[in-house]
This record gives C-alpha cells, structure tokens and sequence, in this order.
C-alpha cells in the first residue's frame, strides 16, 4: 500500500476494493486513479449535476447523501 499525505488520498487507498467496479485495477491505474482525484465538498441541497447535463466527472462519495 502507498502512503500518501492527502487524507483523500489515503481514503481512496483504503477503501477502492470496497467498490466491485474498481477491484480488478492494475496498481498502475490504481496509483495513476487516485493521483488525479480532487476534494470536492457540497452542502446540502446543492447539485452535482442535473438531468441532460454533459458529465465529465465521476463522484465517488466519502460521506453524506446522494439523491438521484
């Protein structure tokens, strides 16, 4: 396991195995996955996205709710 600084980070590298869609990666795009991934923080009520929009990110929650 790497170790690294970020909390995000270390979260990732904890918890990816937990999702079936990423148990199967390579370290390489394990490590090159995490690396790229960035903190975004929401409030309650905001939107991540809605119906019809062009998605160019993939979420993945650390906590709270999502209603889609």
């Amino acid at each position: 396991m790497i170790q690294y600084s970020d909390p995000l980070k270390m979260f990732l590298e904890i918890n990816l195995d937990e999702i079936d869609y990423f148990k199967d990666l390579t370290k390489h795009i394990r490590c090159e996955f995490i690396y790229n991934m960035t903190l975004e923080t929401f409030e309650a009520g905001d939107y991540l996205f809605k119906k019809g929009d062009e998605s160019k990110k993939m979420y993945i929650i650390q906590s709270g709710q999502v209603w889609i």
